[in-house]
């Protein structure tokens, strides 16, 4: 029996589909043919783009697949994974065939929308050939329904949204702050209201967690015009490569020009929605990454409950590390395909041969996705087959589908594949690089502190006490997630919930390399545990339902204790009926809404909102960059690590387009792994001190901190956040200027 459900564009009969989907390619043809003729139609060809990139592939290939009676979610997260799929082994193919057959520039609008189209066309082709006999049921009268009913809530969702973008906007132009901080109080009147019982009814749930995680991410990534923080500025350089030469070169030996969430997606997405990569990274990127919590909530209801998958959803989204995912768009990727590995691991109703297939489909994406995330996922696959040899040992069984050494195999040859593709070298000589590789990537990406990107690292060493609160609320959320893991594993059923055994092997796992990536960061850079950020952030992806249900359990026993002691109510357990559980039950219920208040007091915390109301040291940039002017040193470089000014991006363009390319640049540490990756292409300046040699031509790069504040930033490997000096201490170098804005001066030296 196939579901009444009007969002399955997969169960509408062929004829139907295939209109569909023609007519979105015909729409497609005529914006782009529009734009090149010179008639733009503002917003309509991004539009249309992104709805048959990013949909259009995946939705044929769930139906060749004959993969039906999906709910709406699976069905819209596996259509956009096997799309972005789809464009990134299309786009590598077409980057190794097209220059056998005489076209040098294979990443260009041309061969890209003539290939793209005559794959879809294919896809067509074996969907009507295996599809052709099913036929149309949906209710179109039940949606309108539904619709009519969930109209009001779904506004209020939109001014969530809205108030993220116009706050944006008021903070870049007026330097005000007023609509962020609402949007933050809504977003905290929503959760509390979904456990309330009020407003919002549960088939709304993973709408409001797909709005709340495009506000936080918005929020952020559409502060200043300029992309922002993290390693965006390697990846937007080495985008900006594949455009600039219509190819992907992919012999420069550099981690990121490997991704072809990178080098295939970000350049595909930009020729044919005629979009800078700048805009793409700023809109594109949080957009797909805001799917990630959708597709948890999916995989947390499926095993527990609506209410506590919702908790757990925006407990995921609560830490500060969500929302800096926004400067790492190969990570946004990585998880996203991790996201649905764990959906069809957990899924009951694709099986057999179709599920295989798009696990292999998946696995081989998140590989070419985001390296640290793939080598996570190995050593995940790796530690669950011994995990389960030793329980079995011992005694205890748990019942495993697809954890076994073909799975783990078929994952390692993939991984072995691509980098054996990419580097051009031996099985045996990608074996031996491999080990330091992925020690290597770990650390970087996850171990390393500087690589984090959170707002506080760059603060004084001597927290606030408001700091301190929000680090020991931090504490407290951890300590319910390891007894939420510990009380569900003592009895496999838990009330209301039933985990998998894949999924609790899994997060017994995470716990541990979790605990174990506290203690790596501070033995590696001593006095510091805050590289562990990214990797526990990684770990919600299975951890965030135990924090809710261990939460529950502690906030509950502890009210049970209190009111048995103040409210003399022992003899309840003497009572033969069922009192006591009814006792208890409420006492959960009254548990929930508790938790909930904590949870929306800690995105509070994280995201900076409390810290601005109370005048605290800013830990926010969308909320407290107005104050950067009258800051201390110490917050000023916390700012300029993760926002660029007008002036600086204007004399690292020009520096592009007028310097000599013979002559090498230098600048300090921060204009060198910022600015001018991003917006200069040059991707190793020199980078200048008191030390540096006299001798020879150079260009000497200053941005707006160096300019206004007369503060160089400095590199010492010894020291875990640089050093910075004064500018007065290179002031030989800077006697020859060539450039001027009032925030960002360009020096020629010899």
């Amino acid at each position: 029996m196939r579901m009444n459900n009007p969002l399955q564009l997969n169960d509408l009969d062929i004829k139907s589909f295939l209109r569909i989907i023609l007519a979105i390619q015909l729409a497609m043809f005529g914006v782009i043919g529009l734009d090149a003729i010179g008639l733009q139609i503002p917003i309509l060809r991004q539009l249309i783009c992104f709805i048959y990139l990013t949909f259009i592939p995946g939705i044929i290939i769930l139906r060749i697949l004959r993969i039906y009676n999906l709910s709406a979610i699976d069905t819209f997260l596996y259509a956009v994974g096997l799309s972005l799929s789809f464009l990134m082994f299309l786009g590598v193919l077409m980057n190794t065939l097209y220059p056998l057959l005489g076209i040098s520039r294979p990443i260009s609008l041309f061969p890209l929308v003539t290939t793209i189209s005559i794959g879809v066309l294919i896809l067509c082709i074996l969907s009507y050939m295996t599809d052709k006999n099913l036929s149309n049921t949906i209710s179109k009268e039940a949606f309108s329904a539904d619709l009519k009913e969930a109209f009001s809530p779904i506004l209020f969702f939109c001014l969530i949204v809205f108030s993220a973008i116009l706050g944006a906007y008021l903070v870049n132009y007026y330097q005000n702050n007023v609509l962020l901080m609402l949007m933050f109080v809504m977003i905290a009147l929503a959760v509390v209201l979904i456990v309330y019982d009020r407003l919002f009814p549960k088939e709304l749930y993973p709408l409001l967690i797909f709005i709340i995680a495009l506000a936080l991410l918005y929020h952020i990534s559409l502060i200043s015009k300029f992309v922002t923080s993290g390693d965006v500025f390697n990846e937007i350089y080495f985008s900006h490569l594949v455009r600039i030469n219509s190819k992907w070169i992919q012999a420069i030996p550099e981690t990121n020009n490997a991704m072809l969430s990178i080098v295939m997606c970000a350049p595909i997405y930009s020729i044919l929605l005629g979009m800078n990569l700048t805009w793409l990274f700023k809109l594109l990127y949080p957009l797909i990454y805001s799917l990630v919590p959708v597709g948890l909530y999916n995989i947390f209801q499926r095993q527990t409950n609506e209410k506590v998958a919702f908790l757990a959803c925006f407990y995921f989204m609560c830490p500060i590390m969500f929302g800096n995912m926004v400067g790492v768009e190969k990570q946004i990727m990585g998880e996203f395909f991790l996201t649905l590995l764990i959906m069809l691991m957990v899924s009951r109703e694709i099986s057999g041969l179709k599920k295989k297939i798009m696990f292999i489909v998946f696995m081989f994406s998140l590989i070419v996705s985001h390296e640290g995330t793939s080598y996570v996922f190995m050593l995940l696959l790796v530690f669950a087959l011994l995990l389960i040899k030793i329980s079995r040992l011992m005694g205890r069984k748990f019942n495993i589908n697809y954890i076994n050494r073909s799975f783990v195999l078929v994952y390692i040859v993939l991984l072995l594949a691509w980098y054996i593709y990419i580097s051009n070298s031996s099985t045996f000589e990608v074996i031996v690089k491999l080990g330091n590789h992925i020690v290597n990537s770990i650390f970087t990406d996850f171990l390393n502190p500087i690589s984090t990107g959170g707002m506080n690292l760059l603060v004084s060493k001597k927290p606030s006490l408001l700091q301190e609160v929000g680090k020991y609320l931090n504490v407290i959320l951890q300590v319910f997630t390891i007894v939420g893991l510990i009380k569900v594993l003592r009895r496999r059923t838990y009330r209301e919930t039933e985990f998998c055994d894949e999924y609790l092997v899994f997060s017994i796992i995470w716990i541990v390399m979790w605990l174990a990536s506290l203690l790596i960061p501070y033995f590696t850079h001593p006095g510091s545990s805050i590289g562990a950020g990214r990797l526990y952030h990684l770990s919600l992806l299975f951890l965030a339902p135990f924090c809710i249900i261990g939460g529950k359990e502690i906030i509950s026993s502890s009210f049970y204790h209190i009111s048995s002691k103040f409210q003399n109510i022992r003899h309840i357990r003497r009572v033969k009926d069922n009192t006591h559980y009814v006792y208890m039950h409420t006492n959960l219920h009254t548990s929930l809404r508790i938790l909930s208040v904590i949870l929306v007091i800690f995105l509070l915390f994280e995201y900076g909102f409390i810290y601005e109301v109370a005048n605290d040291r800013p830990t926010s940039i969308p909320l407290s960059i107005y104050r950067y002017e009258e800051s201390d040193i110490n917050t000023k470089l916390l700012f300029k690590w993760k926002y660029l000014f007008e002036q600086e991006v204007a004399s690292a363009r020009w520096l592009y387009e007028k310097r000599d390319v013979n002559i090498l640049v230098y600048s300090d540490y921060l204009s060198q792994q910022t600015i001018l990756r991003a917006y200069g292409n040059v991707y190793n300046a020199g980078i200048l001190s008191n030390k540096t040699e006299s001798r020879g031509e150079k260009y000497v790069y200053l941005n707006y901190l160096n300019v206004r504040d007369g503060v160089f930033h400095g590199y010492d490997p010894k020291v875990v956040y640089g050093v910075y000096y004064d500018i007065t201490e290179i002031s030989h170098f800077l006697m020859n200027k060539i450039y001027s804005n009032r925030g960002s001066e360009i020096y020629y030296y010899e």
